[in-house]
């Protein structure tokens, strides 16, 4: 990393260690900075990949644009593929969707899994360890249940490490660049070649040169705050150099740890030594913005630094990186808002996001403004944010700050990260109610923050002015309106897919859909019970969760048999039949959870859209309506079931006065597109409202659709 001080008018002068794809664009950045750079490769090319390449994700990744300006041959494969068992005989496309279906979903209730049990987890079990216990609840036979398991296989061929190796405790779902996969057909010759182009006019390139010795020189004289460092090439050429930034591959790396004189540090060597390509142990770091492209005319500009452009955010984090005897203008500082400080309520409460915690020491822009007369407004409705004060007075108080990033987490299921749902709104506003309610807060603005990372910083802000409209009665429009100018603009939400999202969802849509369904006497928290929610929301607890007061969407339970039971059938007397004999039945707590639940809820009608997974007759032994409207997963519904399914629930909920449940496999796309629906036909909401409220109430509900064609619903 470039950190030091150059006498003035000196350019540093860096190498770098290999001529492949990150080399040359390393080199290219570092010249268009006005750096003087060399270029050492070991083979006579500059790319050493010469086979076949891949370009992962396509949204937002600068490899496309590149393929595109060098007409380089690019084509997506297939994703269907055929499926053989461990004989070799292919497995019919039913049956291997079936299989592949129960595979994912196993999959992501392990990532739930791990989420919420976490802390009691053994770190012995593995992910395997899980599956094989709940494949067994899958009403599957025992062949059926060796095959789920050797497709399961392929998970751990994906991320890179065995099931058996795949820590159960610590599970995580890969996050991927979003869009499909493509394969280079002509490999990255061409894009090398172009990036090269620019780069080979400003930079000094030797290829068949091998670095020997990488050695680290003490400054000199000792005092100087300038140490160098030492190349030694294959050639037996020495060069002196301010910085080394070595591209090579792991491989290289492996072979060749005595290349560097002193030897580098065990934690360096441990971690080259263990990772490899393939392993999933791995960390990447990501940034908001690529900082090192900032203009040079970039008023953040540092005089005296060795690398002239740093945003200053940026600064912060690379200053946490430097040794304590060592000074930079960053180290100075503490945490630098990331945008704006955006005001709230005068005086107040804040919204900010930081690149590191914040403390008293840190800035805030606004001084303690004079009293003021208060605003008339036209209607309780219209209440909302005060402008900004402008006041020279002192700020008598420091604010105080809080921020739910390490408490209130999202569980994702695949891509997506938002919105946070209405128990964490809930927990979120005793907290943020404690800090304006204590005594030593008095007279001190308090101060929500985030951290700087667009996730984080969507989550916040949409918290807060939901927070504004479901609480403190404010209107949509007035909730939204400090946020509307946040620069950076705030990251939509997507769905909970994997794949490139088509279809994405802002703050706005929350907030007016929240708004919508208090108008409309669908949402509150004066009845509201946070045991509760977060009780069910839970796979091995039923995994439900009220979206109005008269519809619960939920999970499928799953329990064999799955055949209905006639009433003249003398197994039918053997159904539980009251809340009592549910409770002292044999049957998973889940499934227990939901008929006890929805039997003292005034629940009248279950409605199922996936394949049978367990008996309906349960429910009507109960005294609960239980109906199939079953259609393809990832489609729209044929417009005949949705007519249906709207006068039916229409009946039930204006004529019967009964609740319904839905249920779909996981209970959330086709789930959701019936009962949004009907909640558009009955309450008017708009499409992104509905969608963004069901999420709100009930996390990843609507999914996209197969073909890619938008949404379900």
């Amino acid at each position: 990393m470039i950190r030091r001080i150059l006498p003035k008018g000196r350019a540093p002068h860096i190498c770098v260690v290999g001529a492949g794809m990150a080399g040359m664009r390393c080199a290219q950045v570092l010249s268009d900075k006005g750096m003087k750079v060399t270029v050492f490769e070991g083979r006579d090319r500059l790319d050493a990949a010469k086979g076949p390449n891949w370009i992962h994700g396509t949204d937002h990744n600068p490899f496309i644009d590149l393929a595109e300006e060098t007409d380089t041959t690019t084509f997506s494969v297939p994703e269907k593929s055929a499926l053989f068992d461990e004989f070799g005989h292919p497995l019919p496309e039913d049956k291997a969707a079936q299989y592949s279906e129960v595979v994912w979903g196993m999959i992501s209730d392990a990532f739930k899994y791990s989420n919420e049990h976490s802390a009691s987890i053994p770190q012995t079990r593995s992910l395997r360890d899980y599956l094989e216990e709940r494949v067994k609840d899958k009403g599957l036979t025992k062949a059926e249940e060796r095959i789920v398991l050797q497709m399961a296989e392929m998970w751990g061929a994906f991320v890179g490490d065995p099931l058996e190796r795949q820590s159960l405790k610590f599970f995580w779902l890969e996050e991927c660049i979003e869009g499909e996969n493509l394969f280079v057909a002509s490999t990255y010759k061409s894009i090398l070649s172009h990036i090269a182009t620019t780069t080979l006019a400003h930079t000094t390139v030797h290829l068949s040169t091998k670095v020997m010795t990488i050695e680290s020189l003490p400054p000199s004289p000792p005092t100087s705050p300038n140490p160098s460092v030492r190349v030694t090439t294959s050639t037996g050429t020495i060069h002196i150099f301010d910085e080394v930034i070595m591209t090579a591959p792991l491989g290289y790396l492996k072979r060749n740890l005595s290349t560097f004189v002193p030897p580098l540090p065990p934690r360096l060597t441990s971690a080259i030594a263990n990772i490899s390509y393939g392993r999933l142990e791995k960390v990447y770091i990501t940034f908001p913005h690529a900082f090192w492209d900032s203009p040079p005319s970039s008023s953040s500009t540092p005089n005296g630094d060795l690398c002239p452009i740093y945003l200053t955010s940026h600064r912060l984090a690379f200053a946490a990186t430097m040794p304590p005897p060592q000074t930079s203008p960053a180290q100075a500082a503490h945490a630098v808002s990331y945008g704006q400080v955006i005001e709230y309520i005068q005086d107040r409460i804040y919204l900010a996001s930081y690149t590191h915690p914040p403390d008293e020491a840190t800035p805030f822009p606004y001084p303690r403004a004079t009293s003021r007369s208060p605003q008339k407004r036209s209607s309780k409705s219209q209440r909302g944010p005060t402008p900004a004060p402008v006041s020279t007075g002192p700020k008598v108080h420091p604010p105080v700050y809080f921020t739910i990033d390490d408490s209130l987490l999202y569980n994702a299921f695949h891509a997506d990260f938002g919105p946070l749902h209405i128990g964490h709104l809930y927990r979120f506003a005793v907290t943020l109610h404690d800090y304006l309610g204590d005594p030593a807060n008095e007279g001190r603005g308090v101060v929500f923050w985030s951290m700087a990372d667009s996730r984080s910083r969507a989550n916040a802000a949409c918290l807060l002015a939901c927070y504004m409209v479901l609480i403190q009665g404010w209107a949509p429009h007035l909730a939204l309106a400090p946020i509307a100018q946040a620069d950076p603009p705030l990251m939509p939400f997507r769905d909970a897919g994997y794949s490139q999202a088509d279809y994405v969802l802002n703050v706005q849509d929350v907030v007016y859909g929240v708004w919508k369904a208090k108008e409309e006497g669908l949402c509150g928290l004066r009845d509201f019970s946070l045991e509760e929610y977060e009780r069910f929301e839970r796979v091995d607890m039923g995994d439900f969760n009220w979206l109005t007061p008269q519809f619960l969407a939920f999970a499928s339970p799953q329990h064999p048999p799955i055949a209905p039971i006639p009433t003249s059938s003398p197994l039918y007397a053997t159904l539980p039949t009251t809340l009592a004999a549910v409770k002292s039945s044999s049957l998973p707590q889940p499934f227990k959870n939901v008929l006890c639940h929805f039997s003292s809820r005034n629940i009248g009608l279950v409605v199922r859209l996936n394949s049978e997974l367990y008996c309906p007759s349960y429910f009507t032994a109960l005294g609960i309506n239980h109906l199939d409207m079953i259609f393809d997963d990832g489609t729209c519904p044929p417009l005949a079931l949705v007519k249906k399914f709207i006068k039916l629930a229409h009946e039930t909920i204006t004529t019967k006065h009964k609740a319904i449940a839905v249920h779909c496999k996981a209970g959330l796309g086709r789930t959701g597109c019936l009962i949004g629906a009907y909640l558009i036909y009955r309450h008017g909401f708009t499409a992104n409202e509905i969608i963004a409220f069901m999420r709100f109430m009930r996390p990843g509900m609507v999914a996209p659709s197969a073909n890619g064609g938008g949404k379900t619903a």
